[in-house]
């Protein structure tokens, strides 16, 4: 069902017009679950990098339901790929990390609300791909510049861990560029 919430303010005085805050109220039964994983909102992580699982309630509209303190959900996920180091009481958010490369399913289960059980729990699953985790070296490169001789440079990174293929990049071409070699270019012009 539906209905009007309405903040009655005490110390307006009986007969006296002033227009109170309101707010609509929806009652709705609970159609499905959304999971997502933080903080990239990508099931594509690395081993040993701490993620966030976090777990919504959709209406039949796909409208999102508030999520109550007192709900009960249900996280599963195979232990050898991920450990949960800490969970809120009523299941929404699950923090843990990754454990090792490989594949494994998540799901949830919205079973209920305090004590009233759903006659029919709301499931939802997604499978989280672990990729090994992955290092960039050097990870800083601090450089001196020269206005006179305009300075020219030339970096080698190496990685470690990941899996091929993998594509080098630079997010800003006019300082750098980067081969697919993994050698930065820098040039002062």
């Amino acid at each position: 069902g539906s209905g009007v919430v309405e903040l009655v303010d005490q110390n307006v005085a009986p007969g006296e017009v002033v227009k109170t805050p309101t707010a609509d109220l929806n009652v709705v039964i609970p159609a499905s679950l959304e999971l997502s994983c933080l903080p990239h909102n990508s099931w594509t992580v690395l081993a040993n990098r701490e993620v966030v699982l976090k777990v919504g309630i959709l209406d039949k509209e796909g409208n999102k339901v508030h999520l109550s303190d007192n709900l009960v959900i249900e996280l599963v996920v195979d232990g050898t790929f991920f450990q949960v180091t800490s969970s809120l009481t009523n299941g929404t958010l699950h923090t843990g990390v990754p454990l090792v490369p490989g594949q494994t399913k998540v799901s949830a289960t919205l079973v209920g609300a305090g004590t009233c059980t759903l006659a029919t729990p709301v499931t939802t699953s997604t499978t989280m791909e672990i990729l090994a985790d992955m290092s960039l070296v050097p990870q800083l490169s601090v450089l001196p510049w020269d206005p006179v001789t305009h300075s020219q440079y030339t970096v080698k990174h190496t990685l470690t861990g990941g899996d091929s293929p993998l594509t080098w990049s630079s997010s800003d071409t006019s300082i750098s560029t980067t081969s697919q070699l993994g050698m930065s270019s820098v040039s002062g012009s």
